[in-house]
């Protein structure tokens, strides 16, 4: 017995046909009720999770008396199947749509997900480490009921609030401060051009060249007409060795999940994936 097969039978039959075609879809459904209803109890925590599954159970149940309105048999069909892969989806490993939450509110409170940034649930998968986006899509209807994301009706996430057009330059040059003192970008080593470093910290490219001339006003950088933007040879704050790129490999693999193991060429695709799926990202709007 299969939903396929009941689906399949389903065309052309007589009303006596059709309820015994839900009768089949109920009897398979009845023993994945216990375990959805297991999910709904660990889903505590997180108000859109528990609607999810209140919504995929009560879409399945058979109804508590024979008088009462019988689903349609495509619809049955379908829910069970909707309810069949949120079971599967339930059993992978990695953080919950609670822990999600937790990690993007935390992002959000201390600043790496700035006031009217876009978010993207592909970019928390990537960040996060979240196993599917549909835990990240859940996670960010929590948010939105806290009140620190929005949703347009087009799915654009963003940070609710709004950073001052004035702010923004300040908040780029903090980042590119906290780059330089880690080693990414050494004295006297180049930065990318203002286009591709824009794209790179999704923001407009009035933004950044401000950005760049502050940092240069404080001796961070030297800027000039027609020269690549440069590190100064002697910041105004302590600088750390660049980092080695097999100690970085050594530290990935240390924090992959078990059984993973992260060779060069992975490193290499996974990081073309990222440059790709930057470069397909338009400038932020002004802030």
């Amino acid at each position: 017995m299969s939903l396929q097969r009941a689906a399949t039978r389903f065309t052309g039959h007589t009303d006596a046909g059709i309820e015994r075609d839900r009768e089949t879809i109920w009897k398979a459904v009845e023993p994945w009720l216990p375990l959805a209803a297991q999910r709904l109890s660990e889903a505590a925590r997180s108000p859109s999770q528990q609607m999810h599954w209140r919504q995929m159970i009560s879409a399945v149940r058979r109804p508590s008396a024979p008088c009462l309105a019988r689903p349609d048999l495509v619809l049955l069909i379908s829910a069970a199947r909707r309810l069949l892969r949120a079971l599967m989806e339930a059993e992978r490993p990695g953080p919950g749509v609670s822990d999600i939450a937790d990690r993007v509110r935390h992002a959000i409170h201390n600043g790496t997900y700035p006031s009217g940034s876009l978010l993207g649930a592909s970019r928390i998968v990537a960040e996060i480490g979240a196993p599917t986006v549909e835990r990240v899509d859940l996670a960010l209807q929590d948010l939105q009921r806290e009140g620190l994301i929005t949703i347009s009706p087009s799915k654009r996430v963003r940070v609710a609030g709004s950073a001052l057009p004035e702010d923004r330059p300040q908040q780029i040059a903090a980042w590119l401060r906290f780059l330089i003192q880690s080693g990414v970008y050494p004295p006297q080593g180049a930065l990318p051009r203002v286009q591709p470093l824009a794209r790179g910290l999704v923001s407009s490219t009035p933004d950044v060249s401000l950005a760049l001339h502050l940092l240069a006003d404080q001796q961070v950088l030297l800027v000039g007409r027609g020269r690549r933007t440069t590190v100064h040879p002697a910041p105004p704050f302590p600088v750390a060795i660049p980092p080695d790129l097999d100690d970085l490999v050594r530290e990935l693999n240390r924090r992959a999940l078990p059984g993973v193991r992260l060779t060069g060429t992975d490193l290499q695709a996974v990081c073309s994936q990222a440059r790709s799926w930057w470069s397909s990202r338009h400038h932020a709007s002004p802030w």
